[in-house]
């Protein structure tokens, strides 16, 4: 019986390779079910050993009981393996190929016990012959079970292939149905727009033949004073100079933000809000309230005098301290004019994170001079590096203010001349004046506006020229009818007096009123600039009497002082409205921007 003792210690060696890492023991449920369907069907197997002993010339061993009390031991070691391995494989269908085994094992052992007992009787030969068949039809079930196995784990991973192909033809599914979607939907989109178009359009010849009609009748009244020799007296030429507050079309007052029409058409009865005014070129410096080159009063605490020249002193210029793009302390950055606007957006995106949380009182307001110290302190951290790019900033708008419209509103911005919400207002006259081009250049090829044609001929003309009839119609669009001659004359007048290049040259405007566009669009910020700057005279003024720190901040009675000598103290409900409005967190700090955004519309009102 060696060959037994040894097939146990190969079950037990078996047992602590199974991959069950944690054995069940034997109260658990699943091993149980599998363990006594083992012993149930090796039981027949087991049952060949007393037949086995009963046979003529085999019966009776001496050592009978204890051949029966090993192999029970062997076949429950045998059956134990075999309830781990089907846990651990997880599937039924291998489970059965795990069942097979353990019979054909179990057939092995009461195969030698015969041989053995063969071999005892005189018939060595005989048992030497059940064993090898024993053991041959026993590695024959194993051969086929190895081979389920492979099978079962090649057609898994075939089976996985296949899922993943699926799944990725279910995304592709679900893309297309996503595309067709979005296709039904701008397929109802672009229905919209032409049967708006149509109603535009409709809406157009209507009020071109009301204009017809009034012409008509003008003409008519115009007969009969000359036939009756009665001629009126000559109107008084209302230009852009006279124009004292030419109301826009874009909103009511200064800061409002727009909406960008898709159509010329539907761009009427909405305007920029501003005041229009002296249409006078701006010279040199105009952007600076007539002092070329001077930067705001701000960042003082760390940044030095604002007053002084953005030109280096001698001492700087001998100890190298002009750098440009270096973080090393000491050393003031010579921007250019392209690097100036990309930190200028940096402190505009800044200072917008900031007001969130002015809105919601986390912080008190600040303004646009003191954030840039805000700014820089949180950005850089060392003092020094802090006061380098202060001088670095005051420096570059030193530089480039006269000659850059965005560089000068925000100098006029940090000097508290305008407030903040007008750089939306400039932004979004910027895109209404490219979706008016875009909208006029499908009118002419008779087309969406959204087409890649309309798109490549709006990108020549945003590099081209742009006809008089092409940036007048631009004009009308945005402004009243009453208002137009008069801001035309006036961006006339300031395309005019526009040289090409810094070098000066001809005027940009052509003999046949052809401009730029890039130069057309600056010369309606300009306007807009200048008649938003006539607007701020007055608040401008009283502000700084208040202002007795001129810090650009005033505290709540100081607000109150100049909501007075503004608006007038009579209606106090609205007095206490608009201070609570200025200050609703009451840090008693109202600053210019604020105050502009407060009393703009009512002092229009007043108007």
């Amino acid at each position: 019986m060696n060959g037994e003792e040894s097939n146990i210690e190969d079950v037990k060696e078996a047992e602590e390779a199974s991959p069950v890492k944690q054995q069940p023991s034997i109260d658990d449920e699943l091993f149980k079910q599998y363990y006594e369907r083992g012993m149930a069907h090796v039981k027949p197997t087991m049952d060949l050993l007393p037949q086995l002993f009963a046979i003529r010339g085999l019966e009776n061993p001496n050592d009978a009981k204890t051949i029966i009390a090993e192999m029970k031991e062997r076949v429950q070691q045998l059956t134990r393996r075999f309830s781990l391995n089907a846990i651990a494989l997880g599937a039924p269908e291998l489970a059965e190929i795990e069942l097979a085994s353990l019979k054909a094992d179990v057939a092995n052992s009461v195969g030698s016990v015969a041989s053995d007992l063969l071999a005892s009787r005189n018939y060595p030969r005989l048992g030497e012959w059940v064993q090898k068949l024993t053991t041959s039809l026993t590695g024959a079930v194993h051969d086929i079970g190895a081979g389920v196995f492979n099978m079962y784990e090649s057609l898994e991973a075939k089976n996985r292939a296949l899922q993943a192909k699926l799944d990725a033809r279910g995304t592709e599914l679900t893309k297309l149905l996503a595309a067709s979607d979005q296709l039904m939907q701008e397929t109802t989109t672009h229905e919209e727009n032409r049967t708006q178009m149509q109603r535009n359009h409709a809406n157009q010849i209507a009020m071109l033949n009301e204009e017809i009609n009034w012409l008509k009748s003008q003409n008519e009244k115009l007969k009969g004073l000359v036939r009756g020799n009665r001629y009126p007296p000559t109107p008084h030429r209302r230009n852009a100079s006279s124009a004292s507050s030419l109301s826009l079309r874009y909103g009511s007052e200064p800061g409002t933000p727009t909406q960008h029409p898709s159509t010329p058409e539907a761009g009427k009865g909405r305007g920029f809000s501003a005041t229009a005014g002296s249409t006078s070129s701006p010279g040199a410096g105009s952007y600076a309230s007539g002092q070329p080159g001077r930067f705001p009063s701000g960042l003082r605490t760390q940044a030095g005098p604002a007053s002084g020249s953005h030109t280096p002193s001698r001492g700087q210029k001998e100890a190298g301290h002009v750098a440009s793009g270096t973080n090393e302390p000491g050393q003031v950055k010579e921007l250019t004019l392209r690097q100036t606007k990309d930190l200028i957006s940096e402190i505009y995106e800044s200072k917008k994170r900031y007001d969130s949380r002015v809105s919601t009182g986390g912080v008190p307001p600040e303004t646009m001079e003191q954030h840039v110290n805000t700014y820089l302190n949180h950005r850089y951290g060392l003092r020094q590096l802090v006061l380098d790019w202060a001088a670095s900033i005051r420096q570059a708008i030193a530089q480039h203010e006269s000659a850059d419209l965005d560089v000068a509103v925000f100098a006029r911005i940090m000097r508290n001349e305008i407030d903040e919400q007008f750089k939306t207002v400039l932004d979004d006259l910027k895109s209404t004046v490219k979706e008016l081009l875009r909208a006029l250049i499908a009118q002419k090829l008779n087309t969406k506006p959204g087409t890649d044609a309309v798109s490549a001929r709006l990108s020549q003309k945003m590099k081209g020229l742009l006809t008089k009839e092409e940036w007048t119609s631009i004009v009308k669009y945005l402004y009243r009818a009453e208002d137009v001659p008069a801001i035309v004359e006036g961006v006339i007048t300031i395309l005019g007096n526009r040289p090409r290049g810094k070098t000066g040259g001809a005027a940009v405007l052509s003999s046949d009123g052809r401009v730029p566009f890039p130069v057309f669009v600056r010369a309606l910020l300009d306007f807009q600039l200048q008649g938003h700057d006539r607007f701020l005279q007055t608040i401008r003024r009283v502000f700084r009497q208040y202002d007795t720190d001129q810090n650009g901040v005033l505290t709540r009675f100081e607000f109150t002082e100049l909501f007075r000598t503004l608006v007038g103290g009579g209606d106090t409900l609205d007095l206490d409205a608009a201070v609570e409005q200025a200050d609703p967190w009451q840090q008693d700090m109202v600053t210019f921007s604020t105050t502009v955004a407060v009393l703009a519309g009512r002092l229009m009102a007043l108007d």
